[in-house]
């Protein structure tokens, strides 16, 4: 099997945990409180996985990627 394809069913399979996460906690957790906190679980995820595979951050397309980072917070 193609590696793109098994890389997307386990990435449906954790969004799906995560949600089923994120529903379970916002009974008693507020909506930014539990944006901030996967957050920083995808930030310090992808950081490992950067380390692990001795990826370097891109420093092409500076501008895009800010656009990119402030409409996705928004």
């Amino acid at each position: 099997m193609n590696k793109g394809v098994v890389f997307a069913i386990i990435a449906a399979f954790m969004f799906s945990i995560m949600n089923a996460f994120v529903k379970a906690v916002s009974v008693s957790i507020g909506t930014g409180e539990i944006v901030f906190a996967r957050s920083v679980i995808g930030l310090v995820i992808i950081l490992s996985i950067m380390y692990v595979g001795k990826i370097k951050f891109s420093h092409k397309d500076i501008p895009v990627l800010i656009f990119r980072g402030a409409t996705g917070g928004i």
